[in-house]
């Protein structure tokens, strides 16, 4: 469970700063976890392996909101 949140607060830092190295992510994990560097650089490794997987689906559901949305408003509409 430690790792679930370690991961989802570090991935919140990296949106954060996106122009952040690898080496500042892993000092930071190390600085506020208390956590081996070793194990930091598994957590950046699941972080880096999440980023794109993460955008994907967040995009999918702003598409899936945003039809919704649409029919929703237009569905109550009615042409004559």
């Amino acid at each position: 469970m430690d790792k679930v949140v370690r991961v989802r607060e570090m991935y919140n830092w990296f949106l954060s700063n996106p122009g952040g190295t690898d080496r500042e992510f892993v000092s930071e994990v190390m600085q506020r976890h208390s956590v081996s560097k070793v194990t930091a650089y598994s957590d950046l490794a699941v972080v880096k392996t999440l980023m794109p997987l993460l955008a994907s689906a967040s995009r999918d559901f702003h598409r899936w909101r945003f039809f919704r949305n649409c029919y929703c408003e237009y569905g109550k509409l009615h042409f004559n």
